[in-house]
């Protein structure tokens, strides 16, 4: 699947800045920040069993002339030319990745419940065969919570007004999901990868107010991470 498919069909589904008020951006000033996408994972290059738990998991890295991530989103999509497609189960978003989520943070809704989170990804594409879009979200970076819009406090979107600095910087990045699937029945070479990665940085975190964010370069490692089934 193409990236601009995958992501008209997510934004039509439903963009997580819905609900969210316009950023402050801040004005370009020196060279773009960077913020590049890796999936990685134990079962890489290694022979499964059918029905053998695989772990996928997607980390993010931050150039450090920025203050953070502030938005973060990826693709996860199956190779098609895979002895089996099957439908890809939304990931986990770690603890550490509360600020990015509902209802700390700003992310799309869950499809089968539009009040819960969908963070771990939207499902595409024909059944049997879907993949994830818009992994992550972003943190509220506007100073104030906007009003909730569902029946209890755990449907709103962006209550965290306390922005948190130095995500996904240093050598070891920042874990920004895990999806987790058995091994498909068919024997054969399976291969996955990201696509359409999206990013905003922090460019100054204001205590009390709003801060600032600065739109980087969101690359990825487009390797295929992939196992074999026997």
């Amino acid at each position: 699947m193409g990236r601009s498919r995958l992501h008209a069909l997510a934004l039509a589904a439903a963009c997580f800045l819905f609900a969210a008020p316009a950023a402050r951006t801040a004005p370009a000033v020196g060279p773009q920040p960077v913020v590049t996408f890796r999936l990685q994972s134990p079962q890489d290059g290694a022979f499964v069993s059918p029905g053998q738990l695989v772990v996928l998991r997607l980390k993010v890295f931050v150039s450090g002339d920025n203050a953070g991530l502030a938005l973060g989103l990826v693709d996860l999509v199956q190779d098609p030319t895979n002895p089996e497609l099957f439908d890809l189960p939304p990931g986990r978003a770690p603890a550490a990745m509360a600020e990015f989520d509902r209802p700390l943070g700003f992310a799309n809704p869950d499809p089968a419940d539009p009040w819960g989170s969908g963070y771990g990804g939207v499902q595409v594409g024909p059944a049997g065969a879907r993949d994830l879009v818009q992994i992550g979200g972003a943190q509220n970076t506007f100073g104030f919570a906007p009003p909730c819009v569902g029946p209890a406090a755990d449907v709103c979107q962006g209550q965290g007004t306390v922005v948190r600095s130095g995500v996904g910087q240093g050598p070891n990045g920042q874990l920004l999901a895990v999806v987790r699937f058995p091994a498909p029945a068919t024997p054969g070479t399976y291969g996955f990868r990201i696509d359409g990665a999206v990013a905003t940085v922090l460019d100054q975190v204001v205590a009390g107010g709003a801060s600032t964010v600065r739109h980087a370069r969101a690359q990825m490692n487009f390797d295929t991470v992939g196992f074999t089934v026997q």
